[in-house]
């Protein structure tokens, strides 16, 4: 499944920097994302009684160089929100997974017409995951650890002047390591919308 998926966003990729156009619509841009990120595989095995919910409303920030009007390179930085889990079997203890981290990729668009373009998207993530536990008012941090992955998302862009445009994707994250020695992975992954403003 991963090896299809990253094959589809390579194919928008090459069919970008096979386009002609070449001249125009180059240049800086700004851009703002909200969504929704989800670690996977946070809350499965979560014994009776604990309450865990995977995702959480994300943030993210980005700028990026657009070489032409079908190839552009973007770095961000997102804050994902984190995972939690609380309930009677933890006592009055709640527990917290947070995901941040920093992303460059490469951006295929693939236009449809004048306006709308199917986009791509792969690149390198690196995400640092930080577990906490809270508890009478008292925030204790449990640990933190950072992991690199391949990352690639599919998406959608609507031009709504020649700066400006609006953006859906859904991008995958890779698999990160948990903090504190705890065995496994969690994967992450991010639904957003947004806008891009050039420079």
């Amino acid at each position: 499944m991963l090896k299809s998926k990253s094959n589809l966003v390579l194919a928008a990729l090459l069919a970008g920097f096979s386009s002609v156009a070449m001249a125009e619509g180059s240049g800086f841009y700004g851009a703002v994302d909200l969504g929704q990120a989800k670690q996977k595989d946070s809350c499965t095995g979560a014994p009776a009684g604990v309450s865990c919910t995977a995702t959480a409303t994300a943030f993210r920030i980005g700028g990026g160089y657009q070489l032409n009007p079908n190839v552009g390179l973007e770095v961000s930085y997102g804050d994902y929100g984190a995972a939690k889990a609380s309930g009677p079997a933890l006592g009055p203890v709640s527990l917290s997974l947070a995901a941040t981290g920093f992303q460059v990729s490469a951006v295929g668009s693939l236009p449809v017409s004048d306006a709308f373009a199917f986009t791509g998207k792969i690149g390198v993530a690196n995400t640092t995951l930080k577990t906490s536990a809270s508890a009478l008012g008292l925030n204790i941090g449990l640990g933190s650890t950072s992991t690199t992955t391949l990352a690639y998302g599919i998406g959608v862009r609507y031009n709504l002047t020649p700066t400006i445009a609006l953006r859906a994707q859904y991008e995958d994250l890779g698999k990160m390591n948990y903090p504190g020695g705890v065995t496994g992975k969690t994967g992450l992954s991010l639904i957003s919308a947004g806008v891009t403003f050039g420079f």
